[in-house]
C-alpha cells in the first residue's frame, strides 16, 4: 500500500487510506510534521478534528506528564504517569509453563537496551549474577542483545541459569509479573516490567530518570552521578538490590504504583 503521497505536499492520495483514516473522527498525531503536510493531507481525507502533538521531550518532567498534556484540549486530564499492563490469560498460562509457575523470589535481569551508552558493563553484570543463588536467576534478551549475551553464556552454562531469548513481549510481560524483583536499564523492557507491577532496579547512566524512567513505587532508580554507569560499583547495585529482595513477599501486591513518594519508589544517585 503506498503510504509516501500523505507525506507530500499537494499528492495523489491513496484511496484505501484515505478511507481508513477518514473512518476517525478524531487523529492525534504525535508525528514530526514541521511543515504540517501530513495533518493537511489527513485533513483532506474528510477528518474534522486533528491535533498535532510534539514529540519532543524536555527536561524537568516525566515523559508521560509532557506526552499527556495536549490532550488537556479535549478535556482529558492524566493525574497518574505510571503505565498499568494486564497480561492476557493466555499469555500467563506461558509463563506458568516456562517457570514450571511462578515463583515471587525469582530474579529477572536484562543487560542490554537499545544503546550500549545506557548499559552496565557487563563485567558487572557478571559478578553481580555470580553472588545471587543460581536457582532464582532468569537472564532476559532480545534482538539487540546478542553481545551481552554471548558475554553471559559461559557462566550461564556453568551455573545452569534460566534465559527468556526473544519471547513475544505480551508472554514476556507474563513472565516478568511472575517474577519477584527485575534488575534492568532503561530500556522498553523496563517500562513493561514496571508495568506488570513486578519490583524494578533500574540502572541510569546518561539518560534523566526524572523524565524517561518508569512511573510507580514499585520502581527503584540507581542513577550514576557522572551520567556514566561504569561509574556504578557491583557492591553499589548489590546493596539496593538486595534491599529490594528483602521486601519481596510470597503474597506481593501485584500494583504497587501507590508506594513511596513522587514518580518512582526511589532515586539513588551513586558515585
Amino acid at each position: 500500500m503506498q503510504r509516501s503521497g500523505f507525506f507530500a505536499k499537494g499528492a495523489d492520495l491513496n484511496q484505501e487510506l484515505s478511507a481508513y483514516f477518514r473512518s476517525f473522527d478524531l487523529v492525534v498525531s504525535y508525528l514530526f510534521d514541521p511543515d504540517e503536510v501530513f495533518r493537511q493531507n489527513v485533513v483532506r481525507c474528510g477528518v474534522e478534528t486533528f491535533i498535532a502533538c510534539s514529540s519532543q521531550i524536555k527536561g524537568g518532567e516525566h515523559a508521560t506528564m509532557q506526552l499527556a498534556r495536549p490532550l488537556e484540549q479535549l478535556g482529558l486530564t492524566l493525574r497518574d504517569p505510571a503505565a498499568r499492563l494486564f497480561p492476557a490469560p493466555a499469555d500467563r498460562e506461558f509463563a506458568r509453563a516456562f517457570l514450571s509457575g511462578g515463583d515471587p523470589k525469582l530474579i529477572a535481569v536484562h543487560p542490554g537496551s537499545g544503546s550500549p551508552a545506557k548499559n552496565w558493563p557487563i563485567e558487572r553484570w557478571l559478578e553481580l549474577l555470580q553472588s545471587f543463588a543460581v536457582e532464582r536467576l532468569l537472564v532476559i534478551a532480545g534482538e539487540a542483545d546478542d553481545k551481552q549475551l554471548v558475554a553471559l553464556e559461559a557462566t550461564m552454562r556453568m551455573q545452569n541459569i534460566r534465559v527468556a531469548t526473544n519471547l513475544p513481549l505480551p508472554q514476556l510481560a507474563a513472565v516478568i509479573e511472575s517474577c519477584g524483583l527485575f534488575i534492568g536499564h532503561d530500556s522498553g523492557i523496563s517500562h513493561i516490567a514496571a508495568a506488570v507491577g513486578t519490583r524494578c532496579v533500574l540502572l541510569f547512566g546518561p539518560t534523566d530518570p526524572d523524565v524517561w524512567a518508569p512511573a510507580g513505587g514499585n520502581v527503584d532508580v540507581i542513577s550514576a552521578s557522572g551520567r556514566s554507569l561504569a561509574e556504578l560499583s557491583v557492591a553499589a547495585v548489590r546493596d539496593v538490590a538486595q534491599s529490594a529482595i528483602d521486601d519481596v513477599m510470597p503474597t506481593r501486591s501485584s500494583r504497587a504504583s501507590e508506594d513511596g513518594e513522587g514518580p518512582h519508589g526511589s532515586i539513588r544517585v551513586l558515585p
